[in-house]
C-alpha cells in the first residue's frame, strides 16, 4: 500500500532551558477576601468564552505618522487545575500577522523576501501566529510564571486587573505581583546555606587618590599618552588583577599603569568579577567558609555582590530574587505541558515544605 511507503515525520523533540520566577500576590487599592488563585478561577468560569477574555492592547509603543496604531489581543487561554494549584498560560495574536519568509539559494544573486499567511485549520477554521506565550501558575497569592520576551510580569498584572474587573471581582483595585516578602521571611531565606558568590568591580575607581568622575574633569588621557602626567591607577578590580599577574607579565602584555589609567579616563567600563562556589556538595566546614564570605561581602560591597542562595534564588544587592532554571521539553516549539507542570509544582512546594515560602499567604 501506499501508506506503508511514506515516511512518517518524527516530532522535533528539544529541551531549552527557563527560568521559574516567584512573585507574591496583592490587590491594592481595594479590600477582598479571596486569594488571587480564588479569584483567578472564578473569572475563568464567569468568562468561560475565549472571546470573552479578549484584552486589546497596543503592540507599539509609539503611533505612526498616519496615526495607526497596532494592536493585539491577549487573553487567559488554557484553564488547568492540578494538585490545587491552578495553571494557565497567557498568549497574544494580532490579527492578520503573516511572518516574513526568504528563500535560500546559494547561487542567486540576492534571496527573495516574501510574506507567509498562517494557514487554515483542516476544518477551515482560522489561525493567527502567536506573538508570545507566558506561562503561569497561582496557588493561593503564591505565583509562578516564565516570562517571554514580549510578556512580562507588568503585563500579566494589568492583565489579571482587567480580567477580574471584567468578571465583576473588583472596581477600583488593581493587581500587584511583588517580589517582596515580609521581612521576616525575607531574613530566614537570607540566612539561608550560600551555593555561589559573584563579585563584580570596576577596573579602575580612582587615579591617584582621587576618584575617577573627578579625575575625568581635570586631565585627559592625551595627557597622559605624552607623559605630561603620571597617575597610579587604583580599584579593587584592579587589585586582582594584580593578585593574578605579575608586574612584568602585565608590562609584557601592554597591562601598565599609564595603559589602565588612559583608558579609564575615556571612559572604559571594564569591570573585573571573581566567583567563589563549591564543586557538586560542599562540606560543612566549606560551606561555612562559604556562608561567612557571603556574609562579609554582603555587608562590605552589598551593591557589587550576587549570591546564589541554595535551593531558592539570587541576592543582587538589596534584591533577594526568588527563581530557578529548569530543563524543559518542547515537542514542535511548543512546550509539553505535564512536564512543566510538574516542574512547578515540585519547586513550590519544595519551597512551602522547607519554610521560605509562606504556606498561608494571604
Amino acid at each position: 500500500m501506499l501508506a506503508n511507503h511514506l515516511a512518517i515525520k518524527e516530532p522535533s523533540i528539544e529541551y531549552k532551558d527557563k527560568t521559574l520566577h516567584y512573585r507574591v500576590a496583592k490587590i491594592v487599592g481595594e479590600h477582598v477576601d479571596y486569594t488571587l488563585q480564588e479569584m483567578m478561577a472564578l473569572a475563568l468560569n464567569r468568562l468561560s468564552i475565549v472571546k470573552d477574555r479578549y484584552q486589546i492592547v497596543s503592540v507599539d509603543s509609539y503611533e505612526s505618522q498616519e496615526g495607526d496604531v497596532q494592536l493585539a489581543r491577549q487573553f487567559m487561554n488554557n484553564k488547568v487545575d492540578r494538585w490545587s494549584i491552578l495553571f494557565d498560560e497567557l498568549v497574544r495574536f494580532s490579527d492578520g500577522a503573516n511572518k516574513n519568509i526568504i528563500t535560500i539559494d546559494e547561487n542567486a544573486t540576492h534571496f527573495p523576501i516574501a510574506q507567509l499567511a498562517p494557514p487554515a485549520s483542516d476544518d477551515g477554521k482560522r489561525r493567527e501566529f502567536l506573538d508570545s506565550i507566558l506561562h503561569v501558575a497561582f496557588l493561593k497569592n503564591h505565583v509562578v510564571l516564565i516570562q517571554s520576551p514580549v510578556l512580562r510580569t507588568r503585563e500579566l498584572e494589568k492583565y489579571i486587573t482587567w480580567l477580574l474587573k471584567t468578571a465583576g471581582l473588583i472596581t477600583i483595585g488593581s493587581v500587584m505581583l511583588t517580589a517582596e516578602l515580609p521581612k521576616q521571611q525575607r531574613d530566614k531565606i537570607i540566612n539561608n546555606n550560600t551555593k555561589k558568590i559573584k563579585i563584580g568591580t570596576p577596573l579602575v575607581e580612582e587615579l591617584g587618590n582621587t576618584p575617577l568622575d573627578t579625575a575625568r574633569q581635570m586631565i585627559t588621557s592625551e595627557v597622559i599618552r605624552t607623559n605630561q602626567v603620571r597617575v597610579k591607577p587604583k580599584g579593587r578590580g584592579l587589585d586582582i588583577l594584580k593578585a593574578l599577574l605579575t608586574e612584568s607579565e602585565r608590562e609584557n602584555y601592554g597591562l601598565t599603569d599609564d595603559i589602565l589609567s588612559g583608558d579609564a579616563l575615556d571612559k572604559g567600563n571594564i569591570n573585573i568579577s571573581i566567583e567563589v562556589s563549591y564543586n557538586y556538595k560542599a562540606k560543612k566546614t566549606s560551606q561555612s567558609i562559604l556562608n561567612n564570605i557571603s556574609q562579609a561581602l554582603r555587608h562590605s560591597h552589598p551593591d557589587d555582590v550576587e549570591l546564589t542562595l541554595d535551593k531558592i534564588g539570587k541576592i543582587k544587592g538589596d534584591k533577594l530574587i526568588i527563581s530557578k532554571k529548569v530543563k524543559l521539553k518542547f515537542i514542535n516549539g511548543i512546550v509539553e505541558p505535564e512536564e512543566l507542570y510538574m516542574k512547578i509544582r515540585e519547586w513550590l512546594t519544595e519551597q512551602i515544605r522547607l519554610g521560605e515560602l509562606d504556606a498561608e499567604i494571604a
